[in-house]
């Protein structure tokens, strides 16, 4: 009988890698302003800016734990008001640096202009909330 060599959470980890670069392909390939020669174009931008993302994420998470350190002081839900806010900045911030990395690396995609990097990481960031919600409203009924 054959056994996978990864753990459960690995192995999990992958799928949903693997079906967050799907998903996020779908969406880059609808946008007008995306420039690509196939699909296969997207999903390996996607898989590759979602592979980027993971160290850079973890990098932005300690910026956003300093920031919530140096603003406790604020009376009055400081950090409560202010710590989401940045949280939101630093992962749009993040999200568009890995897909720019992956958009310069892949050959057969492209983004136009800086802006327009940040905003298809705004709509993915949306059309991926969105699609968490549906998802867990889904398993709670």
């Amino acid at each position: 009988k054959w056994k996978s060599p990864l753990r459960g959470d690995q192995m999990s980890f992958l799928v949903l890698l693997l079906i967050g670069a799907v998903f996020n392909a779908v969406i880059l390939a609808a946008l007008p302003f995306v420039k690509y020669k196939n699909f296969f174009s997207c999903l390996s931008t996607a898989a590759l800016a979602a592979v980027i993302a993971i160290p850079v994420n973890f990098l932005g998470g300690i910026v956003a734990k300093i920031t919530a350190l140096l603003l406790w002081f604020i009376p009055f839900f400081g950090p409560a008001l202010i710590n989401p806010i940045v949280q939101l900045i630093l992962l749009w911030t993040m999200s568009a640096i890995s897909l720019y990395a992956a958009d310069q690396i892949i050959e057969d995609f492209e983004i136009p202009t800086m802006g327009q990097t940040f905003q298809a990481a705004l709509l993915l960031g949306i059309a991926q909330l969105v699609a968490g919600v549906i998802i867990g409203l889904l398993f709670v009924v």
